[in-house]
């Protein structure tokens, strides 16, 4: 018979299913947020290069102004080039299709038509250049004494024609600012959706994993206090909780057997040890009398031979502390003579270390000299830039760039002297430390000479202490040879008892030992009782 959670497909989930399906769920609506929010990008980038191209014709309304008048002054410029760039432009802003971002080179944006309010500012932007043009066009036909009347209506053309073209470019902003406001409120209330979802498929299977965890602590906590009377835990699905759930209920139910057979065994274990301690404990008294009586002479026996490995340990002990005094005589006489060849390979290195602090100091002089150069050429390099900014402030207008090339000249010419400044008090500093370390190791030289001489003469007493202890070594261990010979005799003696008394006291031990383990056999009876008695079936 299949259980009642077999036919619902969500319970014959595991965890991790479900689990993998609220992933699932959530990923799901992540990538449509994040769709919406590339789609939103894209269509914000479109708008930005909109935008600049409307906010680029007004430039082009300017330069066109300005190119006029240059020409009416007699430049070479053609008004024509940005008027052809402006009208292109402003037609395909119209219709869609391609705009002209720069107006020397050829990069291009290609726009889409736009609404028909923007088209209709378009189109008065259209009018108002051409407006624009036509006074543009009587301003450079007219004699140079009637531009003066004519430059006020030329001047409001353009006012028009960039106030239209400002117009336009904030409708778009706007229009794009309104894109951007339902994408933003798209998102929010999907991802409210999402989390609405998301919160309720959470509790459902949260629910779905604490409840049965919930069951299975609690029965634990009943089998911990002695409980084993609980009722089953109902399981109602097919995942690890209700897995978890199956394996409780089976636990409990083997745990219950083996409590009950182990009571049985229990009572049974704990009669068989009592007989068994009757008898071991007759025996054990009768053991202890024999060997209560070879104990005595055993002690008197070693008393006798403790009192001469006494008298043998003292001799071994005053025979070994001569041999270490005789060993650290020798160690110390050659540590004298390691710490003279020591003082010798230090009087050399200090040596070496003042002649090549010698040529530091010959190298460092060396560098002064040539800070010295470089601090010249410095100052020539700043009566250079001196001179090149007078010629440039003579050539007036046409010499500004050469005066900043004479005033950055100028500018690292004090930099380089500044510079030398400062490594040239860095290298007095060095200089004088050099001289300091070549006093300081003057005097580490002396001081290393007066400790060598004194180490050749602990050197030489040291040689004769060794020579006398190693004389007393000798006598020493003649007095241990005598007293080993006495320890061997009485050795022998007092092995011979403890073979006898080893004898006796192995069987009392043998005895108490089976009395000591039929005892702690009938505890653990009465402990396994006690432990199994605190469990309710």
């Amino acid at each position: 018979m299949r259980p009642a959670y077999a036919d619902t497909y969500w319970n014959r989930l595991s965890v991790s299913g479900k689990l993998a399906a609220l992933t699932a769920l959530f990923g799901v609506s992540l990538a449509a947020l994040i769709a919406i929010s590339v789609l939103a990008l894209k269509n914000q980038q479109a708008d930005a290069a909109i935008a600049d191209a409307m906010g680029r014709q007004r430039f082009l309304l300017v330069r066109y102004y300005v190119d006029v008048l240059q020409a009416a002054e007699g430049s070479r410029t053609d008004p024509q080039v940005v008027k052809r760039v402006f009208d292109g432009n402003l037609a395909s802003m119209l219709s869609g299709g391609s705009v002209q971002v720069s107006l020397l080179g050829d990069e291009r944006v290609t726009v889409p038509a736009p609404s028909e309010d923007i088209a209709a500012k378009l189109r008065e932007q259209r009018s108002q250049a051409g407006r624009l043009e036509l006074a543009l066009g009587r301003y450079l036909a007219a004699a140079a004494d009637q531009r003066p009347a004519l430059l006020d209506q030329m001047t409001e053309a353009r006012i028009a024609a960039t106030t239209v073209a400002d117009e336009a470019a904030k409708m778009f902003i706007a229009q794009s600012r309104a894109r951007v406001n339902t994408a933003i409120l798209l998102q929010l209330a999907l991802g409210a959706a999402v989390l609405a979802l998301g919160s309720a498929l959470a509790y459902v299977v949260g629910r779905s994993i604490s409840r049965p965890l919930q069951a299975c602590v609690a029965m634990a906590e009943a089998i911990s206090a002695g409980d084993l009377s609980q009722p089953p835990i109902p399981v109602s699905s097919g995942d690890e909780g209700g897995r978890l759930a199956t394996a409780f209920n089976a636990m409990r139910l083997s745990l219950r057997a083996i409590t009950e057979e182990s009571r049985a065994t229990a009572a049974r274990l704990s009669d068989s040890v009592q007989e068994i301690l009757g008898s071991i404990q007759e025996q054990a008294s009768s053991t202890r009398q024999q060997a209560a009586a070879v104990q005595e002479i055993t002690t008197t026996v070693e008393e006798i031979g403790q009192s001469a490995l006494q008298v043998a340990e003292m001799a071994r002990h005053v025979g070994s502390a001569a041999d270490a005094m005789a060993a650290s005589g020798q160690s110390g006489l050659q540590s004298v003579r390691d710490a003279a060849a020591a003082m010798e390979a230090i009087r050399v290195q200090t040596e070496n270390a003042a002649e090549t602090i010698v040529a530091l100091s010959e190298r460092t002089q060396a560098i002064g000299e040539i800070i010295s150069t470089v601090n010249e050429i410095a100052e020539q390099s700043n009566l250079v830039a001196l001179n090149a900014a007078i010629e440039a402030a003579g050539a007036g207008e046409h010499g500004r760039r050469f005066a900043v090339v004479a005033g950055e000249m100028k500018a690292l010419a004090d930099q380089a002297r500044e510079a030398t400044r400062q490594v040239r008090s860095i290298l007095e500093q060095t200089q004088r430390n050099i001289s300091s370390s070549v006093l300081l190791i003057e005097e580490a030289l002396k001081r290393v000479g007066v400790g060598r001489d004194k180490a050749q003469g602990a050197e030489e007493v040291i040689h004769r202490m060794a020579e006398g202890v190693q004389e007393t070594s000798g006598s020493f261990q003649q007095v241990v040879g005598a007293t080993g010979q006495q320890q061997i005799g009485l050795e022998q003696i007092s092995q011979g008892l403890q073979q006898i008394r080893q004898a006796s006291v192995q069987t009392a031990t043998g005895t108490d030992q089976l009395a000591k383990a039929a005892e702690n056999l009938g505890q653990l009876g009465t402990a396994l009782t006690r432990l199994m008695g605190k469990y309710r079936l």
